[in-house]
């Protein structure tokens, strides 16, 4: 990609004894930094565009919670296949869904109908849920 040019960037590691390790960044954007937001749309942008192939899906990003954040879709087949597409493209710019964190849910109607799972490339079972909390 080219040569890091921003400036040295140390930082330091303090466990709950007095040890204490520092080391120097070589890569990468601090948190917080003006050119997070942009840098986080050009990366995941591929992803969003993946919608466009389900009609009817849609795909909400947050920058902390990449990993797709929100999948909507009409149908469990449509959200099967999109999740299988989101995952490949994640693996493309290596990375990855945290499953443990991941859940469906149905909303309205027939949102208690038992459904078939949704299951990911690397055979995870995402898991239905009957609420969710904000």
């Amino acid at each position: 990609m080219g040569k890091n040019r921003s400036p040295a960037t140390f930082r330091a590691l303090n466990g709950k004894t007095c040890f204490r390790l520092l080391f120097k960044i070589m890569f990468g954007v601090r948190q917080g930094s003006v050119l997070s937001p942009i840098l986080f749309a050009l990366y995941i942008d591929d992803i969003n565009d993946s919608a466009v192939l389900f009609p009817g899906c849609h795909i909400i990003l947050y920058a902390e919670k990449i990993s797709p954040s929100l999948l909507i879709s009409p149908s469990v087949m449509m959200l099967n296949r999109l999740l299988h597409t989101c995952e490949t493209e994640l693996n493309d710019i290596d990375m990855d869904i945290n499953f443990r964190k991941s859940s469906c849910i149905r909303i309205w109607p027939r949102n208690d109908a038992t459904c078939a799972s949704i299951v990911s490339l690397n055979d995870h079972v995402i898991h239905w849920m009957l609420r969710f909390a904000i």
